[in-house]
């Protein structure tokens, strides 16, 4: 896991995160299609992307710490998710991710 500004992580692997999926009871049975999973696990926010197609990154792990107190650091990560739309991801999952991140600032 490496710190992308301070408080916000960034995570690519895989199996550290497939085993966290299971852990949340979250894994998906099916993998064509994009994901998006977000909890919140000991004061700190979780954001997880899966996407499907062989060419694009796979599984993406963000993690926000103690998101309560760093709700600039959680902006912060969804301005940062529109590179994604620019690199030509998927827009429909970076926008529901968006709004997971937004469900999250109430």
């Amino acid at each position: 896991m490496k710190s992308i500004i301070p408080y916000l992580y960034v995570s690519e692997n895989e199996l550290e995160i497939v085993d966290l999926l299971l852990d949340k009871g979250l894994m998906p049975s099916k993998f064509n299609v994009d994901m998006t999973f977000a909890f919140e696990e000991k004061n700190n926010f979780s954001l997880i992307l899966f996407f499907s197609s062989k060419d694009d990154r796979g599984f993406q792990h963000f993690i926000v710490e103690d998101f309560k107190k760093n709700r600039e650091t959680m902006f912060q990560l969804a301005v940062s998710l529109e590179v994604f739309i620019k690199e030509g991801f998927n827009p429909k999952i970076i926008n529901q991710a968006k709004e997971e991140i937004r469900e999250y600032l109430k």
